[in-house]
């Protein structure tokens, strides 16, 4: 019985470690992970994607639609929260009054609110 304890022990606690999942670099999704934080920055600072894609390239080419999924793929497996773009320019948020397109100013003063016209079915 004390083996058992042991071992459900042990067990738990080399289950319980954090996960290091590295990729390899002959990977696109390797080569992306390895270089997140510069590529983030990068584009941050307005660089287009396929001087990122060439600057990857390691004897073979890199599609920019490679580079873009890979990015995407870590970018959710880090958990970072989307950025807006109003909070990127640090301006606040704002809501933008619709404009009534769907009505003619030729029905204003027919009545006083507008209203529904309902039949019964009749």
């Amino acid at each position: 019985m004390e083996n058992a304890r042991k071992w459900k022990k042990g067990a738990v606690e080399a289950l319980s470690q954090p996960v290091k999942r590295t990729r390899g670099l002959k990977s696109v999704v390797g080569r992306v992970e390895h270089t997140f934080d510069e590529i983030k920055a990068a584009r941050q600072r307005g660089m287009p994607w396929h001087d990122i894609a060439a600057a990857l390239q390691n004897g073979d080419d890199v599609s920019v639609a490679a580079v873009q999924s890979a990015y995407k793929r870590i970018y959710r497996e880090k958990d970072i929260p989307p950025r807006s773009t109003e909070a990127a320019r640090g301006e606040p948020a704002t809501s933008v009054p619709l404009a009534r397109t769907h009505r003619s100013d030729s029905h204003v003063g027919l009545f006083d609110k507008p209203q529904r016209w309902v039949d019964d079915g009749e």
